[in-house]
């Protein structure tokens, strides 16, 4: 097929007849952002072949070659530890963080350059310094999330083989900490809209009880909060921590991408009772930050 590459942010469809490949697109990474990559692009008619390191024809947990990895195969193995692991409390001790693993791929040979952590160098369409060769995912340790590496093979896969330009787009990204009580969060922290807004930043807080705490008398309550922009009334950050929380601000990632602002907040209905109910019934400023 022809590639339609992106070059100097417009699509070039010059077809490249002169050399004859096995492949359009050869995936090497079959975790979640490689699998998402391979097969939208093979949706928009590209020839892919995709294979995980250490290389071998047989697909094996003990030789290697397995294409998904735990995280697509099973599951995200690491939070369900910490899900389970929390319920111990200090009889466990959790070490966690990670480099992108890129010193098998021997890059440097073919002259990818490579950040002082290992990590793929690329520009805001996933794209190297060698026009054929693309990254996504945790080894260009852009924002290292399952799901973001999902929307960078999508993007990928737009820009080069769906005739469509498209970046990926960082902004109100939701996260979670699977602990318990669980605590998520989406867009801006206080500290991070004091520094990037243009105007004094509103702080609303809630706490809620569940109704079966209430019943069984246990005093585990949810605490959640609002940052807002003043100026605009926009809602540029929530967070949460209590049962459900990454259920909830699921909802509240997609209102902030939107753009919602405080007063389409309060004008919505809830559900009663609820704790998500609390983030559309917070009308008392608890904090007025000044702008730097």
């Amino acid at each position: 097929m022809t590639r339609k590459m992106l070059v100097d942010e417009e699509m070039d469809q010059t077809n490249q007849e002169e050399a004859h490949y096995d492949f359009d697109l050869f995936v090497i990474g079959a975790g979640s952002g490689g699998v998402r990559a391979a097969r939208f692009s093979a949706n928009f008619g590209a020839k892919v072949g995709i294979c995980e390191l250490p290389f071998h024809p047989i697909s094996s947990e003990v030789i290697g070659g397995v294409v998904g990895r735990k995280c697509v195969i099973r599951g995200c193995v690491p939070k369900k530890i910490l899900v389970y692991g929390a319920a111990f409390g200090g009889e466990l001790e959790f070490i966690s963080g990670r480099l992108p693993n890129s010193k098998k791929l021997n890059l440097e040979a073919v002259g990818v350059e490579l950040d002082n952590t290992g990590a793929v160098k690329v520009d805001e369409y996933s794209r190297t310094n060698i026009p054929s060769i693309w990254a996504v995912g945790d080894i260009t340790n852009r924002m290292n999330l399952t799901p973001v590496a999902l929307m960078e093979g999508t993007c990928f896969a737009k820009t080069v083989f769906g005739g469509e330009s498209s970046k990926p787009d960082y902004t109100n990204i939701p996260c979670a900490v699977f602990s318990i009580p669980p605590l998520s969060v989406v867009g801006l922290s206080e500290e991070q809209a004091i520094e990037q807004a243009n105007s004094d930043i509103l702080v609303f807080t809630s706490t809620f009880n569940p109704m079966k705490n209430t019943i069984s008398g246990r005093q585990e309550k949810t605490v959640m909060k609002l940052v807002v922009d003043q100026e605009t009334d926009k809602v540029l950050g929530a967070s949460m921590c209590g049962p459900d929380a990454p259920e909830i601000m699921q909802g509240i990632a997609v209102a902030l991408k939107c753009g919602a602002t405080k007063a389409q907040f309060d004008s919505t209905v809830g559900i009663h009772p609820s704790a998500a109910e609390e983030f559309v019934t917070m009308r008392s400023v608890c904090f007025k930050a000044h702008h730097c």
